[in-house]
């Protein structure tokens, strides 16, 4: 009897044992896959499709990998696949992931597929940014990363670089943490330094000091490049709140000349009125540096000092976007090649070269140049399209 007994028992504990084990589903597999934006295979996974389920394809996949997705009355909009997000995921909407299924684009959301034996069902991240638009996103997305320690250390600190990245940050992309980096220290006696010094304190996050604010004020512009300096100081203090000081350096700038007229001086001056862009001086001045930009532009870019250059390019482009122009429009246009276009015409092996002939990148001037251009242009596409159109570099949020 007692034998009897320890046998039920061991038969019973094997039911209650295979009872606790998870059960390993049955049925056919079909393959699941997630390209990034050049066809690379991010995730590859086979997916089992239960015998007699009662569940759709999108609860099966989700139970596999992982979906990220909301319901709508258009259907399952998917925003993650296993962890996967498109490019820029909750800052533009520039990316997406396409539905593709047996190789062909879905006109269907996943919840309203049907299952197919042996099917492959593909997210392939997509974009309507044309070829030339994701190249230079590419180039941003790749300063980033290899060159911003280059431009931003203790001994270097390239103001048009920090202003971009900060400007990107601002828009939500992902930056370097600018207030973990140790900047060099600027003597605030000229107005040159005392402008590195208050990019420095913004992308801090330090709120400049009363004597340094009083020393700025109390500087005496004595040159058209002093001027433009000053205002794009100004202008990352002050950003566009009016201030008499202010209006008294732009009146400065109607009556004085640089003692060499070039298109650098000319973007540079676009930048530095353009927060006072709809006043009578303003106008005036924006009126007059356009049409020297516009007479030295060459289906090669923007040409200063003989040649057409990188450096000079990228300046106008700068100094377009700070009042709302667009350097892709037919007005910025040569012989079917836009400023956007000629300036990625320098591309070099990392940075940018500062003639098309160079053999070496212009490490120094054009690369951080032809990044700020790159970002302000693309921050005015993406972001501020539908709005201002405008974004001066210098008036950092």
């Amino acid at each position: 009897m007692k034998r009897l007994g320890f046998v039920v028992l061991f038969f019973l504990s094997i039911v209650l044992l295979a009872g606790c084990q998870e059960a390993t589903p049955t049925g056919d597999t079909f393959l699941v896959e997630v390209k990034g934006i050049s066809g690379e295979v991010l995730l590859s996974e086979d997916v089992v499709y239960p015998e007699n389920t009662e569940l759709s394809l999108l609860e099966i996949i989700d139970e596999a990998i992982d979906l990220d997705y909301e319901l709508s009355q258009y259907g399952a909009f998917i925003k993650g696949v296993g962890g996967n997000y498109p490019k820029e995921y909750g800052i533009t909407f520039n990316y997406w992931w396409g539905l593709y299924v047996n190789n062909e684009m879905s006109m269907t959301g996943l919840d309203q597929i049907t299952y197919e034996e042996d099917m492959v069902i593909e997210f392939r991240e997509s974009t309507m940014l044309s070829a030339f638009d994701l190249e230079m996103n590419a180039y941003i997305d790749t300063f980033l990363e290899n060159l911003t320690d280059d431009y931003l250390n203790e001994t270097v600190m390239s103001q048009h670089v920090l202003a971009a990245i900060k400007q990107l940050g601002f828009y939500g992309y992902d930056i370097p943490d600018l207030t973990a980096i140790t900047y060099p220290t600027f003597d605030d006696s000229t107005i040159g330094n005392a402008f590195k010094s208050a990019l420095v304190m913004h992308a801090k996050d330090q709120t400049p000091s009363v004597s340094f604010l009083n020393t700025f004020l109390g500087f005496q512009v004595t040159n058209p490049y002093d001027a433009v300096t000053y205002l794009n100081a100004f202008d990352v203090l002050y950003k566009t709140i009016e201030h008499e000081r202010r209006d008294a350096v732009v009146s400065y700038l109607l009556t004085e000349e640089p003692s060499f007229m070039d298109a650098d001086y000319a973007a540079m001056a676009l930048t530095a009125v353009s927060s006072v862009r709809e006043s009578e001086n303003g106008t005036q001045i924006i009126n007059a540096m356009v049409t020297y930009i516009k007479d030295s532009m060459s289906k090669d870019g923007v040409v200063s000092w003989g040649n057409a250059n990188a450096s000079s390019t990228a300046a106008v482009i700068l100094g377009l976007l700070a009042i709302g122009e667009d350097p892709r429009s037919e007005a910025y246009t040569v012989d079917g090649v836009d400023l956007m276009e000629a300036l990625m015409l320098y591309q070099g092996d990392a940075g940018f070269k500062y003639l098309q002939a160079d053999t070496n990148d212009d490490l120094a001037f054009s690369t951080p140049q032809a990044f700020a251009a790159l970002v302000a242009y693309k921050i005015v596409r993406d972001q501020l399209a539908y709005s201002t159109h405008q974004l001066n570099l210098w008036v950092i949020e």
